[in-house]
């Protein structure tokens, strides 16, 4: 087009490399999108399902929502996820937070559930190995309690083996 733009009414194909919101990038990637330059945590990159919800949104700042279920799969024995802070200082991290958002909140809800599975020789996809859950016991302000629990499975059945409750610590 004469205004150095081009509309795509149909399907289009990138073959070799695009830049969008930039003059030039030098990079073999097949897609380069730049972000506002003004400062502003503004979205560069936002992807959305066939009701055009929002799915993934990238910011200028590096943060990267996703509205869903995400599966990251690998045929290697290396690390899936890697959380990493370049921090230097005496504060904790990197974090992993799992965090229950209720808008309803119950006494006795779970919090947060991390499970280690496996398949067996009959091939049943997923038996659980071990797993830690979190629980909210006490959801008064004030007064809160949590729990948490590490199951094991022995001979077919999920077995307690350490229980932090309010009150007391039960190992069996």
């Amino acid at each position: 087009a004469s205004d150095g733009k081009i509309t795509a009414s149909q399907t289009a194909a990138i073959v070799g490399h695009a830049s969008i919101g930039v003059d030039a990038i030098n990079s073999a990637r097949a897609l380069t999108v730049a972000g506002a330059t003004d400062g502003s945590s503004s979205s560069i990159l936002v992807l959305y399902n066939s009701s055009l919800a929002s799915k993934l949104s990238v910011r200028d700042d590096g943060f990267v929502d996703i509205v869903g279920n995400m599966q990251i799969t690998t045929a290697a024995n290396d690390a899936q996820l890697t959380l990493s802070s370049t921090d230097a200082d005496a504060n904790s991290g990197p974090v992993l937070l799992l965090q229950r958002d209720s808008g309803s909140p119950a006494d006795g809800d779970n919090a947060g559930l991390i499970q280690f599975k496996f398949d067996n020789s009959a091939g049943s996809d997923f038996v659980s190995a071990a797993q830690i859950s979190a629980k909210a016991n006490d959801v008064t302000d004030g007064t809160e309690d949590g729990e948490l629990e590490l199951l094991t499975i022995v001979a077919g059945s999920s077995r307690s083996r350490i229980e932090m409750l309010p009150g007391e610590v039960v190992i069996n």
